[in-house]
C-alpha cells in the first residue's frame, strides 16, 4: 500500500480538528499516528460536555491498497488518563462502524455493513444507520455538544 494516503488522512483529520475548535478541544494534543500500512487511528479531545464531561472521538480506519477506507469506528467515549484507565465498554458512549458481519447473531442489520452502537456501555448492541463517513459524525457530535443534549440509545441516524 502506498503510505501516502495514510500520511493525507492524517493530515485530513489534523485539518479538522484545528478547523472545529467550537467541537474540538484544540488545548489538547491530538493522538493521530498509521498504524502499520493501512491503518490511521486517533483520539480527539472534544469540548466538555454537561452531561458526559471530557469525552473524545475515537478514529479507527483500515484502508484498501487503493487508498479508500475498507472499513471503519468512530466512536464518542468517556476520555481515558494514566490516572484514570477504564475498560473500552465503560468508556462508550456511542459508535457508528463499517465492518461486515455476515455471521449469526450480527447478521441481522439491513444497513450492514453499516450500523450504530446506540447503548451506552454496550458495544455488542448494533442497529442499523445511514451514517457513512466521518464528516456524518461531526455533525450528530456537534449537535449533542453544542446544545448539551444527552445522548439515547433511542436516538437513530
Amino acid at each position: 500500500m502506498n503510505r501516502q494516503h495514510l500520511i493525507d488522512r492524517i493530515n485530513y483529520i489534523s485539518e479538522l480538528f484545528e478547523s472545529k475548535q467550537e467541537l474540538f478541544d484544540t488545548s489538547s494534543i491530538p493522538e493521530i499516528k498509521a498504524k502499520g500500512t493501512s491503518k490511521v487511528e486517533a483520539r480527539l479531545a472534544l469540548q466538555s460536555h454537561v452531561h458526559y464531561g471530557e469525552t473524545i472521538l475515537y478514529i479507527n480506519e483500515l484502508f484498501n491498497d487503493d487508498g479508500t477506507i475498507e472499513q471503519y469506528r468512530y466512536g464518542w467515549e468517556y476520555k481515558q488518563t494514566p490516572q484514570r484507565r477504564i475498560s473500552k465498554k465503560e468508556r462508550h458512549i456511542t459508535a457508528f462502524d463499517k465492518q461486515e458481519h455476515p455471521e449469526p447473531p450480527h447478521n441481522d442489520i439491513k444497513t450492514d455493513p453499516y450500523h450504530h452502537h446506540h447503548v451506552p456501555g454496550e458495544i455488542s448492541k448494533r442497529k442499523e444507520t445511514n451514517v457513512q463517513s466521518l464528516e456524518d459524525v461531526i455533525t450528530i457530535l456537534s449537535d449533542y455538544i453544542f446544545a448539551d443534549i444527552k445522548y439515547s440509545e433511542k436516538d437513530s441516524f
